[in-house]
C-alpha cells in the first residue's frame, strides 16, 4: 500500500525537476533557444517583405501591360466587325461595366450594337420558369423555334434566344420584337435601343452576331454546384444552346481567371467551362474566360469577329483555352455602306492569311477538336474563297 512517504518522496522529485528545468532555461539553454527563435523570426519578417515586395512588381507590371494592351486594342480590331451589328445579352450578376466596355470595343470595331438585354434573376428559377409556361404557350408560335424533345412545350431559354436573333415564325414578320417587349414587361429581362452611329433612328433589324456576357456564378472549391446553381448553369446553357441551333455567330466571354487563378477552380466561370467541356457546344461557339482585363475584352472582339467569319475558338489563361488571344480576323471593308448593313460587307484577307491558316484551328470540326493542344495554333484557318473577296 502506497504510504505517505511515497507521496512526499513524488513530490519533492517534482519540485527538483521543475527547479533544475527553470535554472537550466535562465541559464545555459537561454541564451540559444532564444537567439534561435528570434532568428527565425527575422527570417520569416525578410521573406515576408520580400514577397510582398515581389508580389507589387508583379502586380505593377501586369497593370502596365494592361494599360498597354488598352491603347493598342482600338488599333488591332479595328474594321474587323465593320457593318455588323451585334446583340449584348447580360447574365444575371454580370458586370455592367464591362458590358459598357465591350459595346465601346464593338464600336471601335467599326460593328454596331442596337440591341442590349440584361437578363433578370427570376428568368433562371424554378419559380419564374413555372410562372411563365401561360404567357410561353400564348407566344412561342410567333416565333421560329429550335426542335423540342417529344413531349416538351417551349421553355423560356428557346423563346428568349429565339427572340433575340429576331426568329420570326412563318408570315409573323416583326414579331421577335413583339416578344421581347412582352417579356420585358413581365419581368424577365430589360430591353435597352440604342440610336445609331449616325444619330438616326433606333435599329430594329435583328442582329448579325450575339456577344454574352456572363458572372454571378462560381464554382465551388469542392464537389459540385448545389440544386439552385445547377438549376442556374443549366438554363444558360440552354440559351446558348439556343442560339447555337439558330445558327447565330455567338460569343460567350467570362470573367475570374485573372484574379482567382490560385484558386482550386481557376477562378473560371461555370458556364464558359461548360461550353468547352461540350463537344457541340465547343465545335460552334467560341468562348473568352478573361475579360476582365484588357487583354480578354480585345480577345473578346476578335473572337466574334472570327465567329461572323465562321470560326470558332477558346481564349484566354483558363486550363481549356485553345491560345491566350486570337489573331485579328480579316478587316471588313465597306463601300458606300450605311452602319448596320452587314450584308454589304465584304472580308478581304491579308496576303499571307493562307499561310496562317492550319486546317486543324479552332474545332470547326470533330478532328479539329480533338488535336486540343493550347499552343497548337491561335488563329482559326480562313477558307479558300475569303481570300479571293474583292476588298
Amino acid at each position: 500500500m502506497i504510504d505517505f512517504r511515497y507521496h512526499l518522496v513524488s513530490l519533492v522529485a517534482v519540485f527538483i525537476a521543475l527547479a533544475v528545468g527553470v535554472v537550466l532555461g535562465a541559464g545555459p539553454l537561454r541564451e540559444g533557444i532564444s537567439d534561435t527563435l528570434e532568428g527565425e523570426v527575422s527570417g520569416l519578417r525578410a521573406e515576408r517583405a520580400e514577397v510582398r515586395a515581389q508580389a507589387a512588381e508583379a502586380q505593377a507590371h501586369a497593370d502596365a501591360l494592361d494599360r498597354a494592351m488598352g491603347v493598342i486594342a482600338p488599333r488591332t480590331a479595328s474594321a474587323t466587325l465593320t457593318g455588323v451589328r451585334v446583340a449584348v445579352v447580360l447574365m444575371p450578376g454580370a458586370d455592367r461595366n464591362l458590358g459598357e466596355q465591350l459595346t465601346e470595343a464593338v464600336d471601335e470595331a467599326g460593328g454596331y450594337v442596337p440591341l442590349t438585354v440584361t437578363l433578370q434573376p427570376s428568368w433562371q428559377t424554378q419559380q419564374g420558369q413555372e410562372e411563365a409556361v401561360p404567357l410561353l404557350e400564348q407566344i412561342a408560335g410567333d416565333l421560329q423555334l429550335p426542335t423540342l424533345p417529344e413531349g416538351e412545350g417551349p421553355s423560356l431559354p428557346a423563346v428568349l434566344g429565339a427572340a433575340v436573333v429576331g426568329a420570326d415564325g412563318p408570315g409573323r414578320t416583326g414579331a421577335w420584337l413583339e416578344v421581347l417587349e412582352q417579356l420585358d414587361s413581365e419581368g424577365y429581362l430589360r430591353l435597352a435601343w440604342s440610336e445609331q452611329p449616325d444619330g438616326t433612328l433606333e435599329d430594329r433589324r435583328p442582329p448579325d452576331a450575339v456577344l454574352l456576357v456572363s458572372g454571378g456564378l462560381t464554382l465551388p472549391e469542392e464537389g459540385d454546384l448545389d440544386e439552385a446553381d445547377t438549376l442556374v448553369l443549366d438554363t444558360r446553357t440552354s440559351l446558348v444552346r439556343t442560339f447555337v441551333r439558330l445558327n447565330a455567330p455567338l460569343t460567350v466571354t467570362g470573367t475570374g481567371t485573372v484574379g482567382g487563378a490560385q484558386q482550386p477552380q481557376g477562378g473560371q466561370d461555370p458556364l464558359v467551362v461548360g461550353i468547352r467541356q461540350d463537344r457541340a457546344l465547343r465545335a460552334q461557339t467560341s468562348t473568352v474566360d478573361d475579360a476582365e482585363g484588357a487583354a480578354g475584352r480585345l480577345s473578346t472582339i476578335l473572337a466574334l469577329g472570327w465567329e461572323v467569319a465562321g470560326r470558332s475558338g477558346h481564349y484566354g489563361i483558363g486550363p481549356q483555352a485553345e491560345a491566350p488571344m486570337p489573331q485579328p480576323p480579316p478587316v471588313r471593308l465597306v463601300t458606300g455602306l450605311v452602319p448596320g448593313d452587314q450584308e454589304q460587307a465584304t472580308e478581304p484577307v491579308p496576303d499571307d492569311a493562307e499561310e496562317t491558316g492550319d486546317t486543324e484551328a479552332t474545332g470547326d470540326t470533330d478532328d479539329a477538336e480533338e488535336t486540343g493542344d493550347a499552343g497548337d495554333t491561335a488563329v482559326p484557318p480562313v477558307e479558300d474563297d475569303a481570300a479571293t473577296t474583292a476588298p
